[in-house]
């Protein structure tokens, strides 16, 4: 505090000082104001950053787009299928398939079968990935159903003139294991007989309707319908 030589002297510096302090006080008011704005705009700046919860989904995002690209990148360096070397047996599962639709007599059946067995054969020895291989097993399958069929027809025909064949049965002999896979394979009824009784006696033979033939045709076309799914790129 400065020395005052008179009393008026001090009332004035008392008076300035009052004066001085109430400036202050204004001044701390108009700025405060600013204060809070900067305030409010740090926590607009915060709120605009991503919560904990959206970078955890940015995250996901990011990781599921990385395992897409690799995936991409890994299918297109698998080895495609090659659909000229299945050319040959296309067409011929084709010709033995429109042989059995329309109607086909015991001869040419053997000739159709023998042509596709032949073609399954040559590409046995091409196949040079797991798409060829599968869509390989299918048209062999199929060539076994045809197979089965084949033998089915021949024994008919051995037993050309029987009770049963005239009746319109196919002998399948003693074999429950064979009856049980003609049962669960191609839904193909099983009888016994004897004399012209039926019987469930195990001494005697076990017969199928003669249409199971057609019925494994059904499945064998089945097939051929998958290996052209596959080869078309629409797999069933």
């Amino acid at each position: 505090m400065p020395d005052f030589k008179t009393k008026e002297e001090y009332e004035e510096w008392k008076a300035k000082k009052i004066q001085e302090a109430l400036n202050a006080k204004e001044l701390h008011q108009s700025v405060a104001p600013d204060k809070e704005s900067n305030f409010s705009d740090s926590n607009t700046d915060s709120s605009m950053q991503p919560s904990k919860k959206k970078l955890k989904k940015i995250i996901i995002l990011v990781v599921v787009a990385f395992i897409l690209v690799v995936g991409i990148i890994l299918y297109s360096s698998y080895p495609a299928l090659d659909k000229s070397k299945f050319e040959g047996v296309y067409h011929a599962a084709k010709t033995i398939e429109g042989a059995t639709s329309i109607g086909v007599n015991y001869q040419k059946f053997i000739e159709v079968l023998q042509n596709l067995s032949t073609e399954i054969s040559i590409v046995k020895d091409r196949v040079a990935n797991e798409k060829e291989v599968e869509l390989l097993i299918i048209y062999n399958i199929a060539q076994l159903r045809y197979q089965l069929s084949l033998a089915l027809w021949k024994t008919k025909i051995q037993d050309s003139g029987s009770l049963y064949e005239r009746l319109g049965y196919i002998c399948i002999g003693k074999s429950e294991k064979h009856a049980i896979e003609l049962n669960k394979e191609y839904n193909i009824p099983i009888s016994q007989f004897e004399g012209s009784r039926e019987t469930l006696d195990p001494r005697f033979d076990m017969y199928i309707p003669e249409n199971s033939i057609q019925l494994i045709w059904t499945k064998a076309r089945e097939d051929i319908e998958k290996a052209e799914a596959i080869l078309k790129g629409n797999k069933k």
